[in-house]
């Protein structure tokens, strides 16, 4: 890969899949192996404080963070709706956090 490219990390940290101490382990091996690829950044979705605080302890830089409460972005509906997103209250999620997104340098 040719220097500069910046590679993007979103995923879903669901408690079956991996526990939440091996989070920084998944950053830092990700952070490793764009690396070695030749990727100068990296970006970083966290919406968990355990990834976020993997961004920090690695120097990440802060750059969007948009609240999970900051306005209701979902159609409001006791009962889901075929083809709609929704929530009983409207919002994205019931956790009171939000989601960070952290520009991780690599070179």
């Amino acid at each position: 890969m040719p220097r500069g490219r910046s590679g993007i990390i979103s995923w879903w940290r669901g408690r079956r899949l991996f526990a939440t101490a091996d989070t920084f382990e998944l950053v830092a091996a990700s952070a490793a192996h764009y690396q070695a690829l030749g990727y100068a950044y990296m970006v970083i979705e966290a919406t968990n404080q355990w990834t976020g605080a993997a961004c920090e302890v690695l120097g990440g830089v802060r750059v969007h963070f948009a609240p999970f409460q900051g306005r209701q972005m979902v159609h409001q509906s006791a009962e889901p709706l075929e083809d709609t997103v929704t929530s009983a209250n409207g919002w994205l999620s019931n956790k009171d956090s939000g989601s960070m997104f952290y520009v991780i340098r690599l070179a």
